[in-house]
């Protein structure tokens, strides 16, 4: 992969592509499309999109550094930048009609598990929910690591692209990874867990990604929260599991968009 220098990806990741430079489609995360971005043929980077209120806003990588963009016409000054409650360092760049941070290890691991992110843009204080950010991220990653080329279906457990401990098992009651992978893309959907015994043991729920690897989700149920509703799209799959590391049931797979499941 070819390796741009400061201010190269946030130029080709950004700005309206030209002839030399292009974006090719990688495959999904949830409501998250994600990106190839090249400069002739050698890949530059990937990329997760979606709109948000209307506004695109983008997870840039390209290997070695992370970027949060949003669209601003004209390209504005980031002045605050927070997830949640935790305010964190600004270092922004303008390009192409949209606004990017850049995101340190510490601001990145905020956007992959936080619930909000707020960015002061010329005075506005513009609202980014971060729904599906875990997900995306690590399928950007994915398509670096591959080079922009997204596997056949039946290449997604190939061991050549998994580390061990993610083509292991998931865990003690737990289903073999690939019968519990969520399908590589599908049309928006949600997916309502309904916790039959609230408060009587913690649960954690994991998306289960494409190829077959657990990330936890940041909605949890609690001791006045018997319900948890997941967004993302039709096809994807979950697991829930106890402090013990146990799965509880199988896999909860969203077939159908508002579709309602029980846990036990």
């Amino acid at each position: 992969m070819r390796r741009l220098g400061p201010g190269g990806l946030l130029l080709l990741a950004l700005a309206a592509p030209a002839a030399a430079q292009e974006e090719s489609r990688f495959g999904e995360a949830g409501t998250w499309d994600v990106l190839a971005l090249r400069e002739g043929a050698a890949l530059a980077g990937c990329a997760a999109r979606r709109e948000i209120d209307g506004r695109e806003v983008r997870m840039v990588f390209d290997g070695a550094d992370w970027q949060l963009a949003l669209a601003a016409a004209p390209p504005g000054t980031v002045t605050a930048f927070g997830i949640d409650d935790e305010a964190l360092p600004v270092d922004a760049a303008r390009a192409g009609g949209m606004t990017a941070l850049s995101l340190t290890p510490a601001a990145l691991e905020a956007v992959r598990n936080g619930q909000l992110a707020t960015v002061t843009l010329d005075g506005e204080a513009v609202e980014l929910p971060l729904n599906g950010t875990a997900a995306a991220a690590l399928r950007v990653q994915d398509c670096v690591r591959l080079d922009g080329v997204a596997p056949d279906e039946a290449d997604l457990y190939a061991v050549e692209t998994l580390t061990a401990e993610e083509t292991g098992p998931m865990g003690a009651d737990c289903p073999a990874r690939s019968d519990a992978a969520s399908a590589p893309d599908g049309p928006p959907g949600t997916v309502t867990l309904v916790h039959a015994l609230p408060g009587r043991d913690p649960l954690q729920i994991y998306w289960v990604d494409p190829y077959g690897r657990l990330l936890p989700v940041p909605e949890a149920f609690g001791p006045d929260r018997a319900e948890v509703t997941l967004d993302g799209y039709v096809g994807q799959s979950f697991v829930v599991k106890d402090l013990s590391g146990a799965c509880h049931g199988a896999p909860i797979r969203a077939t159908a968009d508002g579709v309602r499941r029980q846990v036990r």
